[in-house]
């Protein structure tokens, strides 16, 4: 509907037809929340799967630490035949806690054995008089009728060298035989005598 001038004219309800009058509720748009940029999205994705592991690694170490707080206990309990302690009673003053033990001595090393002196027998090698064996005469029955050496040699010497010119005096035995030393001389003997002091 137009005015004289041409222009439309607003109409009021009670003026329009009744078809145009009926009125449909229109359903009010519910708000779309707006989307997380993409970078934001990747960033909760990847904390949450941090969080994941992080619980399924926590898992495991309270489980295994749970086994080894058990194996622990499991060896701390007292043996079944051991009776239990009684716990004191809360009126009963708590007994004072024993001392703790002293730790046992550590045992005093033995002494060494002293040494028993100067032998009074002797075989091959060289023996220092006053030291390896004890002064005096000694004697031997001869060397082994049935070993290697039909001899047996003894030197009395002034010093342990070896050399010619520290032999005081020697000799070589078939037999039965006897030599005298004196304390600071060295006695050298081979063959296979065994020599006793006589």
């Amino acid at each position: 509907m137009t005015d004289q001038s041409g222009w439309p004219t607003m109409q009021r309800p009670g003026d329009m037809p009744p078809h145009a009058q009926a009125t449909h509720a229109v359903p009010a748009a519910r708000p779309v929340p707006p989307t997380p940029p993409r970078s934001q999205r990747t960033t909760i994705l990847t904390h949450a799967a941090v969080g994941i592991v992080c619980l399924i690694v926590g898992a495991g170490i309270g489980a295994a630490g749970g086994s080894a707080e058990e194996e622990a206990n499991a060896n701390a309990e007292p043996s079944a035949s051991a009776p239990e302690e009684e716990a004191p009673a809360a009126d009963e003053p708590e007994a004072e806690a024993a001392p703790a033990e002293e730790a046992a001595p550590e045992p005093e090393p033995e002494p060494e054995p002293e040494p028993e002196g100067p032998a009074e027998s002797l075989s091959d090698g060289v023996h220092l008089v006053g030291e390896d064996i004890a002064p005096g005469e000694y004697a031997t029955d001869g060397p082994d009728p049935d070993g290697v050496w039909p001899l047996c040699y003894w030197s009395r010497n002034s010093d342990s060298s070896g050399e010619l010119g520290a032999i005081i005096a020697n000799e070589n035995i078939e037999g039965p035989g006897r030599v005298t030393v004196n304390d600071g001389e060295y006695l050298e003997t081979s063959g296979g005598c065994e020599w006793s002091l006589a």
